[in-house]
């Protein structure tokens, strides 16, 4: 029932880290729960709910309140599917209730801290360039990781310094005079040497492959550390 579920959120076009998600926590909860949805009762679903806030995840610690939210928000999705397709009469978590976590206060760089940040990449290197263009983005445009994760080399537009970045929204951003030069020297002395045949990213890896998510945040933490400034917020 749940390859049936994800493949109504593939037809409903949710990204692929969405279907990954939802599987992930219906797995989780199925573990515990694993009998049909019909079989379902509210006290399951509280039970759960309170698993989820006291008792640790696999790396140890316990789950933040985005993360519970996120879990009680696949079931509730999961549900409702359950519900048009005639497999529940009723939503078993339809008593819980999530509240949204304080909004974090965000973290801007001062310029002191900007160019710190900005000079650490040693752009003597086809990576150092690489890298040198996405602190850029994140320090100038708020980029997230996952928004350069997925950029691609035709997201950028040279001729009007245009880049579309594609996060949780997707904007069309104007790069200043010196973000555009990075890009331009990263993509023609630094990509050019690196990039597999074909591959479509803009920003890839040693390996000449698209970078990941994950990627990104080590990098980042990585000059952040090193210049001792915090790590900037990112808005996309």
């Amino acid at each position: 029932m749940i390859e049936d579920f994800l493949a109504h959120l593939r037809d409903s076009r949710y990204s692929e880290s969405t279907v990954a998600i939802s599987r992930q926590w219906l797995e989780h909860f199925l573990s515990r729960h694993p009998g049909p949805p019909g079989q379902l009762k509210p006290p399951d679903i509280t039970r759960y709910h309170q698993s989820l806030q006291w008792e640790p995840g696999p790396s140890g610690k316990l789950y933040s309140e985005n993360t519970v939210n996120q879990a009680i928000g696949v079931l509730r999705s999961y549900f409702r599917w359950c519900i048009e397709q005639g497999h529940l009469k009723t939503c078993p978590a339809a008593h819980i209730v999530t509240r949204r976590p304080p909004t974090k206060e965000r973290v801007y760089l001062t310029p002191s801290q900007a160019r710190t940040v900005l000079d650490a990449p040693d752009l003597n290197t086809p990576l150092g360039l690489r890298d040198r263009a996405a602190l850029g983005l994140i320090i100038e445009q708020q980029a997230s990781p996952a928004a350069l994760a997925r950029l691609d080399l035709a997201d950028f537009q040279p001729d009007t310094g245009a880049l579309l970045l594609k996060g949780r929204k997707r904007r069309i951003v104007s790069l200043g005079a010196g973000l555009q030069a990075d890009l331009e020297r990263y993509i023609r002395l630094g990509r050019q040497g690196y990039a597999q045949p074909g591959e479509q990213a803009l920003l890839v890896s040693r390996s000449g492959k698209r970078m990941s998510t994950q990627a990104f945040r080590v990098m980042l933490n990585g000059y952040c550390q090193r210049a001792d400034v915090p790590r900037p917020s990112f808005s996309s």
